[in-house]
């Protein structure tokens, strides 16, 4: 209501001012002032669009004739006798003043309708911006000047107004990131090719934002570089989802390593269990099927192994399996498995060996745990009895064990603290 009371004001004293030049003009014979309508229904027209055109002609005639039947007005200075020349000439003035006003009264109305819409568009995409955080920049490589929009203020933690150089705009920038702006508005420039980069920025509070930019080149008839153009988006939620989510990634990645390494290693003794060291054995006779190569299992059982739990207590016994697993582990060959199978039980797998090698191997495992040297005193020395089997080409593990079970039994019959090969 107001706007609408201002503008009816406005063509109130627009056209006052017009009938009061009017007047002038019409109410004279000094002077030729018969430009001066017609100036002044221009001026009608800029100030009021088409309302002002219509009115100031519909003046321009009524006091026109007036004044010009009354006998004033430039026309009788130049039209002095013949009253139907004057009559025409006045006529011919005024289609002359309709084609002068009304094709601009059109223009300043398409203008105005295509700056309301220009408005129009430009608040919705301000409040699009503002909703999907994303702002707009350009910078005019002319005289690089830095052009930022509403929502670009903001994600920098700014208020509108003059935006900075181009050096202090990238100075925001998280000192790790600034070199991937700066390249790619380099390469940008360079290739003619739009560009995208992510990066932190560091808000004028000192907040960290993660913003992605993604824009184009805009270049001269030409072909040289005339500005820059790019979208500004605030992509906070989604790179710390992006970084939580790899973060629980790793943290699953890791925990499933640890239930992987649980599930195959023995608790104890931190080697492979029986679970593992089976499948060990199973991969290991099928290659030593598919390349025709020996292949050797011993069963090792620690002598004794109740007396020493129930004289010594069940700590003693678990350091007593802890430290025969070193010994193995430390004795065999780089290419051999060990693992826990039971209690006090182990087994040795040997890829490759034959029966000698595998003897001689086994044999070196069992004079070293004799030889091991007890801290507690109280403890007698600790042997082991071990069953070895041996098999070529086409072996199966279920043999191969069965073999080595047997030997194991004749050698804790035989006395025990002794290496039987099965045969």
């Amino acid at each position: 209501a107001l706007g609408e009371t201002q503008r009816w004001g406005r063509a109130s004293v627009t056209l006052g001012l017009v009938s009061l030049v009017l007047c002038l003009v019409f109410g004279q014979n000094a002077y030729p002032l018969l430009f001066v309508p017609l100036f002044a229904g221009v001026l009608a027209t800029y100030v009021c669009g088409l309302h002002g055109a219509v009115g100031s002609v519909l003046l321009t005639a009524i006091i026109g004739t007036i004044g010009t039947w009354l006998g004033h007005g430039p026309i009788h200075l130049i039209i002095t006798q013949d009253e139907a020349a004057t009559v025409l000439f006045f006529q011919g003035f005024l289609l002359i003043n309709i084609l002068t006003t009304l094709p601009l009264a059109a223009i300043l109305n398409t203008a105005a309708k295509y700056h309301e819409i220009v408005l129009r568009a430009n608040r919705w995409l301000e409040m699009s911006e503002h909703l999907g955080e994303v702002g707009h920049w350009r910078l005019d490589l002319k005289d690089n000047s830095l052009f930022w929009s509403e929502e670009v203020f903001r994600i920098h933690g700014l208020s509108s107004g003059e935006p900075p150089s181009l050096e202090n705009g990238i100075k925001f920038y998280h000192p790790d990131d600034q070199v991937i702006v700066t390249r790619s508005l380099e390469q940008a420039l360079e290739t003619r090719k739009p560009y995208e980069f992510e990066a932190r920025l560091i808000r004028s509070d000192g907040e960290i934002r993660y913003v992605c930019s993604r824009g184009e080149v805009e270049l001269r008839r030409d072909g040289a570089p005339a500005a820059i153009f790019g979208i500004f988006q605030d992509v906070t939620n989604r790179a710390l989802a992006a970084i939580e989510l790899a973060n629980a990634r790793l943290q699953a990645e890791a925990e499933a390593d640890v239930a992987m390494r649980l599930a195959l290693t023995d608790a104890l003794t931190g080697m492979a269990n029986r679970r593992s060291i089976m499948s060990i054995l199973d991969r290991e006779c099928e290659a030593a099927s598919q390349h025709d190569k020996p292949l050797s299992v011993g069963l090792l059982d620690i002598d004794h192994f109740k007396s020493v739990n129930d004289r010594h207590g069940h700590g003693v016994g678990d350091d007593v399996i802890r430290r025969i697993a070193i010994e193995c582990n430390t004795i065999v060959r780089a290419t051999d498995h060990v693992g826990r199978i039971g209690g006090e039980e182990f087994m040795l797998v040997l890829p490759g060996a034959d029966a000698d090698t595998a003897t001689l191997v086994g044999e070196r495992v069992r004079r070293s745990i004799e030889r091991i040297r007890w801290d507690d005193t109280a403890l007698d020395t600790i042997t082991v009895s071990i069953g070895v089997a041996t098999g070529t080409g086409n072996v199966s593990a279920d043999e191969l064990i069965r073999q080595a079970d047997q030997a194991l039994y004749r050698a804790k019959r035989e006395g025990r603290n002794r290496l039987r090969y099965a045969g």
